[in-house]
């Protein structure tokens, strides 16, 4: 959605040993993109602590049980969206392991949109992410190919969710 913005703040908050100025630093761009009339959006692993301070307008994207509960994030009053990490995918990558197509369409098929990883809480949406993690990766009609049954799958596997004659 065009109102949505996401800001990314990932893993930086838990390595940055600069609590109060990275929250500072979140908050006043959420500020900026709330201001602008869109909804600021960071991912859960870059929300570690409890009572910190973060902005109540940010939507946190929960990917991964991180150091802070789903549920504990909702208590702060931020909507969660639900970018379960079953469902995560680098483009390119076919196999099974990690972060692999056939992984992401099994964990499409087995964790609804409205499954939080944790458990913890019920989310206000959901989003599949997919990643350029390999930049050597070939991006070809296969790929698109790939990414369109993903999108594909996750709402025919969510028909209460989605409106599939659109």
């Amino acid at each position: 959605s065009t109102d949505d913005y996401k800001i990314g703040f990932g893993s930086f908050g838990n390595y940055s040993g600069l609590k109060g100025s990275f929250i500072s630093y979140v908050n006043s761009i959420a500020a900026a993109i709330s201001n602008g009339g869109m909804t600021p959006m960071m991912f859960n692993d870059g929300y570690y602590w409890t009572g910190a301070g973060f902005n109540s307008d940010i939507a946190v994207c929960y990917w991964t049980n991180g150091n802070v509960s789903s549920g504990s994030i909702v208590n702060e009053g931020h909507p969660i969206i639900n970018t379960n990490y079953q469902w995560y995918y680098v483009l390119g990558k076919k196999d099974t392991g990690w972060a692999g197509y056939q992984t992401a369409l099994n964990g499409i098929a087995n964790y609804k949109v409205t499954a939080v990883s944790d458990g913890g809480a019920v989310p206000s949406g959901a989003m599949l992410c997919l990643w350029c993690d390999t930049p050597s990766a070939e991006y070809n009609q296969e790929e698109i190919r790939r990414v369109s049954t993903l999108i594909t799958n996750m709402a025919e596997a969510n028909t209460d969710k989605f409106d599939l004659t659109k």
